[in-house]
């Protein structure tokens, strides 16, 4: 459910309540106001569950103890001013403010 979540709220463009409803239904399609009321709980796992992933894809995710700092979670993006890639050694020197 948690890897279905975010493809269908991008690609579908349907909203997290959408979802959720369409899970109720999933579990019981006669009677969805029986299904107890999760959807808070909902929010809250897929946000650890992305946090999870990223932790994964950027190496922090066996290590506990370790937490990422400011920035180590981030894509690198080239269209970004990088000291020493697209920005010439001596840029403060020419780039006063």
């Amino acid at each position: 459910v948690l890897d279905y979540f975010p493809i269908d709220t991008l690609v579908c463009k349907t909203s997290a309540m959408s979802f959720y409803q369409k899970l109720k239904r999933f579990t019981n399609n006669a009677f969805p106001e029986r299904v107890p009321d999760r959807y808070r709980e909902l929010m809250r796992v897929s946000w650890l569950w992305k946090d999870l992933k990223h932790r994964k894809w950027f190496g922090f995710g066996n290590d506990a103890e370790q937490d990422p700092g400011d920035g180590r979670l981030a894509l690198f993006c080239s269209a970004c001013h990088q000291p020493g890639l697209n920005l010439p050694a001596d840029w403060n020197v020419w780039y006063d403010r």
